[in-house]
């Protein structure tokens, strides 16, 4: 029997941000404990990836895919047709696809949904098959059966993950003067913030790789790549600050610097101090809202006062810093919203940092999801909304606020947007966008300066640059949805166990 397992990450709408596939790569070592031969095809670094994915499926076994948000499940969907003129079954897998596995294995090619961290679960549906495999909601016999079953799990069982499968130096991208990698040490976080996946996800479980086995993956990728600086992309780096700590020291050693998301209360001026000795470049906290009737609903477990001193001690130690922002959220006031921009004039100005302001979604996973969902808001998960361009730009109607508000903290947002990009990317960026920015970024940083979102030229300008952008994906994924509606068996009806 041929073993051979090929592992998919499908090209997305964006490459703002390019993280390797760790979960593909840890995949690929329970693959390879279970006797298999995996290979792993990153469609967003892969020249050519169809004829990759042809190649390689020929004499596969199993095509498994990370399939992500969004235009990630068109091109996923596309794979697995692909996969399925070779007879090959399919596995889906990932955060999103938890989420939506009872929408996602309706779809006609799809045989298998890996539930939450599926490295085990993987390895003995490999091993010893579908009835002693949990985590799984698969097709049997024409219908919809699952098992649901929690398994503990330990990214260290698991290590290393697989990156003698890919290219280090092609997961390095460009900050101003470093040559920076995301790189994920960590899973999930205990605390419980509402509009989170991770409760959902990991059930607040933190799980983490050793110090050890950090330096190991640190070594191989700075031997195998030209990388000078980390951003650890956790759920939750600093929940240890003793093991922040010691990867700090054992980065200054080997001359890297380095970067994580923190939130705002964990941030002392000694830890603080201690970061900027150790070569930490930037400090990027998720502050949310300056309401504290906000945070409270959230269940941020912050308080105002903590985003202030964590401004505070980064101006005053000269930590570049990142601070990110939500508006929309269920409960939230015109008054609310003000505190908010409010403080993130404040950050701005007393800890010169980078700002970013998005608007609070409702995904499904999520406790906030729930909420939204009681007090009328109503996404259909079909295939035409699964698979729609990035909320980022096009966000849902919230019932809660009326048509002017929606339309006004989407101008917002998207001013704030444009002003993140141009502070943090504007170096890196291409010819074209640095044209583009130069003209729409000085008018979008008068609207915030005054506060002004009415006639907006310049954000339609700058929506119709994104439309034009994502023209062909888009229109891949509505040939996606019209070839799939045809499929017969597509809207046939399931029974769910």
């Amino acid at each position: 029997m041929n073993k051979k397992i090929v592992l998919l990450y499908p090209e997305n709408m964006s490459k703002l941000i390019l993280v390797p596939p760790y979960s593909l790569m840890y995949l690929a070592t329970a693959a390879r404990r279970a006797g298999y031969e995996p290979i792993i095809i990153d469609a967003r670094v892969t020249s050519n990836p169809d004829k990759a994915l042809e190649r390689e499926l020929s004499d596969a076994t199993y095509l498994g895919i990370s399939a992500g948000m969004n235009y990630q499940v068109a091109t996923a969907s596309l794979a697995s047709q692909k996969a399925k003129e070779y007879d090959i079954p399919v596995i889906w897998g990932g955060s999103y696809s938890t989420f939506h596995a009872l929408d996602f294995i309706k779809f006609p090619f799809v045989d298998y949904i890996f539930l939450g961290g599926a490295e085990k679960n993987f390895h003995d549906f490999l091993e010893k098959g579908i009835s002693n495999t949990n985590g799984v909601v698969f097709k049997y016999d024409g219908n919809i059966r699952s098992n649901f079953k929690e398994v503990p799990y330990d990214l260290n069982n698991y290590f290393p993950p697989a990156w003698d499968l890919l290219n280090p130096e092609d997961y390095i991208r460009k900050y101003k003067d470093l040559r920076l990698m995301n790189i994920t040490t960590s899973r999930g976080c205990p605390h419980k913030c509402l509009f989170c996946y991770q409760p959902s996800m990991w059930k607040r479980n933190w799980s983490f790789l050793s110090i050890e086995n950090v330096k190991k993956e640190i070594n191989y990728i700075n031997k195998h790549s030209t990388m000078n600086a980390i951003y650890f992309f956790d759920d939750n780096f600093a929940v240890n600050k003793d093991r922040v700590r010691e990867i700090g020291k054992f980065l200054k050693e080997i001359n890297i610097e380095f970067s994580f998301l923190i939130r705002a209360n964990y941030l002392t001026d000694s830890f603080a101090k201690e970061l900027k000795e150790l070569g930490c470049y930037k400090i990027c906290i998720g502050a949310e809202s300056g309401s504290q009737h906000i945070l409270d609903l959230i269940q941020k477990d912050i308080k105002v006062r903590d985003t202030v001193k964590a401004a505070k001690t980064l101006g005053k130690f000269g930590l570049n810093s990142e601070f990110f922002f939500m508006t929309g959220f269920y409960g939230e006031t015109p008054q609310d919203r003000k505190k908010t921009i409010e403080l993130i004039d404040y950050v701005e100005r007393i800890a010169g940092t980078e700002t970013f302001l998005r608007v609070a979604l409702p995904f499904k996973g999520t406790p906030y999801y729930d909420l939204a969902m009681e007090h009328g808001f109503f996404r259909e998960n079909n295939l035409i909304t699964l698979t729609e361009e990035k909320w980022d730009f096009k966000p849902p109607f919230l019932p809660w606020l009326s048509k002017k508000e929606n339309r006004k903290i989407r101008r917002i947002v998207l001013i704030s947007m444009i002003r993140f990009i141009w502070q943090k990317s504007y170096k890196d960026l291409s010819l074209f966008k640095k044209f583009l920015y130069a003209f729409i970024a000085p008018m979008s940083n008068i609207r915030w300066k005054y506060k002004f979102w009415k006639f907006p030229l310049d954000i339609e300008i700058y929506k119709s640059y994104v439309q034009v952008r994502n023209r062909s994906k888009t229109k891949l994924a509505e040939t996606l949805i019209h070839k799939i509606k045809k499929d017969k068996t597509y809207n046939k009806k399931q029974e769910y166990f």
